[in-house]
């Protein structure tokens, strides 16, 4: 299977878990893009965040981001409202249902990683943080060596 099929195998095993502690109602199921501007909106949200800051942050094209946006808002997972400084733009500002759905899966996000933590002695844990950083290292690596060609 190699590493990369037993990497995704464990990724597969972990979005198991983490479905099965999901509640009943919630009804909230982003895709990984929409999730990273829920966890984006979330953890700057004490600041105004319009949508050139997402497009930015998120290296995405205007058009693009606006379609992502389109189907957050129709999912009642996000609110454009009116800027205080410029009636042209609009804040990006996550529901309250979007917000609580959001908790939730940070609350089973710690729930999986404890029982992955509890599974392991500490020597694994260290080994394997080890192992996944020198992975992710020799990937960026990578990166780094195709910008130069």
């Amino acid at each position: 299977m190699g590493v990369f099929g037993e990497i995704q195998s464990l990724n597969n095993c972990i979005k198991k878990k983490l479905f099965s502690l999901k509640k009943e109602e919630d009804n909230l199921f982003p895709k990984p893009l929409q999730g990273a501007i829920i966890n984006y909106l979330y953890e700057n949200k004490k600041k105004d965040i319009y949508q050139k800051d997402l497009e930015l942050a998120f290296n995405i094209s205007k058009a693009a981001i606006s379609d992502v946006l389109n189907t957050m808002e129709k999912k009642e997972m996000i609110e454009r409202i009116q800027s205080d400084k410029d009636a042209r733009c609009k804040r990006i500002v996550l529901t309250k249902k979007a917000s609580n759905s959001y908790l939730d899966f940070v609350d089973s996000l710690k729930i999986v990683n404890n029982e992955l933590e509890k599974s392991l002695t500490l020597e694994e844990l260290s080994t394997f943080v080890n192992l996944m950083h020198k992975i992710k290292n020799s990937l960026r690596e990578d990166d780094q060596d195709d910008k130069t060609i």
